[in-house]
């Protein structure tokens, strides 16, 4: 997909913002505070109907007026966000369309500081990557995982309340859940190759991933997680919570044979995860058969200038659209003179 006209109405702290003519690489100079980051949002809003820093409405709502509006032109065709008072609309070419088709059909990926997190932090980022990675290309993935969600916590409220009702919620958890994995399992499949190439070709370093769920996993893992649940049955009820499932997969990562959270350093970590951010934006394109747009708000200051070119070039060459943010104009050298520059206040 390819954005070429942008308008915002009181929007973060847009009273109203208009911008056309946007080219491949895209460049927003301007200092902390002026914008640049609430014009990304913008845009991811009209991809997830949801900002990437918080889905609350207040938040994302310029103080003192009653809703925003936030109206994209993507290859000819717009999409608009409207949300006044209790009323809310989201639209293609003046149709409604659902949020997961949306998602689908206009993919955008973000890049930012955090991403280091997926190397360094706990099992539910890597988790919360997988699904959103998932849910631009299939549909009906936040659909099973809504229902996963949603059933483990009542069965963990049962657990502590009253244990002998909680495989009440079992049926649920399990058809939803083998869901979930499934699909898990398929995307992993198709990053793990992807990544350690790129780090090989970002990094010039060794990387390795391993997916693993916390239990024994056969051909049929709907089976595989019903066994799970009744192996686990007596322990849940002890520690008064689900301790088998999908809420517990995660994949391990190793620089150079080693753990990357505890012998990484920063640069390989950050490194490492551009790598899967990349592969994941890779699976996307061709599964789909459209690029994503890329919003890159800051996530390659901390990188030094060899490993910063090389991941900008990879991003480029794929002749994917990117928005990236900057305080100064020199610090965008490694984006080549035809990269547009926009600059904050507008």
């Amino acid at each position: 997909m390819f954005l070429e006209r942008l308008r915002i109405i009181n929007f973060r702290s847009f009273d109203e913002l208009r911008l056309d003519d946007f080219q491949q690489i895209n460049c927003i100079i301007g200092e902390n505070g002026a914008g640049k980051t609430n014009m990304l949002e913008g845009i991811f809003m009209l991809s997830a109907n949801r900002g990437f820093r918080t889905a609350d409405r207040k938040e994302l709502t310029k103080r003192g007026a009653e809703g925003f509006y936030i109206e994209g032109i993507f290859d000819g065709e717009i999409i608009q966000k409207t949300l006044t008072g209790k009323n809310k609309s989201l639209t293609l070419n003046d149709s409604p369309i659902a949020v997961n088709k949306l998602r689908t059909y206009n993919p955008v990926i973000t890049f930012s500081p955090g991403d280091i997190f997926l190397a360094t932090g706990a099992s539910e980022i890597r988790r919360k990557f997988f699904d959103s990675a998932i849910a631009l290309l299939d549909d009906e993935y936040t659909e099973h995982l809504v229902l996963y969600e949603r059933a483990l916590m009542q069965r963990n409220a049962s657990l502590k309340k009253d244990p002998k009702h909680a495989g009440l919620w079992d049926e649920a958890l399990i058809s939803n859940g083998a869901k979930v994995i499934e699909k898990r399992i398929k995307f992993v499949k198709k990053l793990i190759p992807k990544v350690e190439n790129l780090y090989q070709e970002l990094a010039h370093g060794d990387a390795k991933l391993k997916y693993f769920n916390n239990f024994r996993l056969h051909k049929d893992i709907k089976q595989s997680l019903k066994e799970a649940l009744e192996q686990s049955a007596s322990d849940d009820r002890i520690r008064r919570h689900t301790t088998k499932g999908a809420h517990r997969d995660d994949i391990a990562l190793f620089i150079n044979s080693l753990t990357a959270a505890k012998s990484g350093s920063q640069g390989q970590n950050r490194t490492l995860a551009f790598a899967m951010k990349i592969g994941a934006v890779e699976i996307v394109e061709e599964s789909l058969g459209r690029k994503p747009i890329i919003l890159i708000d800051d996530a390659l200051l901390e990188l030094d200038p060899p490993k910063r070119s090389r991941i900008f070039n990879k991003l480029r060459d794929s002749g994917l659209q990117i928005f990236m943010t900057g305080t100064t104009p020199d610090f965008f050298d490694f984006a080549g003179d035809n990269a547009n520059i926009i600059t904050f206040p507008t």
